[in-house]
């Protein structure tokens, strides 16, 4: 089986930002993370707070939103899976920022019937 990638159908800034303050209330781990290809070609951990990535989400951001429903965990299929919320293209004096929120496989029709996001098929 696949993962689930999951949609706004028009995605806006407000609407990015009430799913990740839910999901950040709901999930079991919260971070972000930096890309900083001056230094390195993978993202790093940050000190940079949860509140301060979330201001950074504009409209540009808005379009690398996703949630997935992750079935593959380190390529062994799971029963129940887990939900990660992902957002990237925060950027910040040359450094890129992503935000995830993972979440029990539980709260997923929660989410999708809250936000009404949809399937990419």
């Amino acid at each position: 089986m696949n993962d689930d990638f999951y949609d706004l159908p028009k995605p806006t800034v407000k609407k990015i930002k009430e799913i990740f303050l839910w999901s950040k209330k709901n999930s079991y781990d919260t971070h972000v993370e930096c890309l900083d290809c001056n230094t390195s070609f993978a993202r790093q951990p940050t000190e940079m707070s949860f509140q301060k990535a979330l201001k950074l989400i504009n409209k540009n951001a808005s379009g690398f939103f996703r949630l997935i429903y992750r079935r593959m965990v380190f390529g062994y299929e799971k029963k129940e899976g887990y939900i990660e919320v992902a957002v990237r293209n925060l950027n910040l004096e040359g450094k890129e920022y992503f935000i995830y929120s993972f979440l029990d496989f539980s709260k997923l029709e929660e989410i999708i019937k809250k936000f009404k996001l949809e399937k990419i098929t």
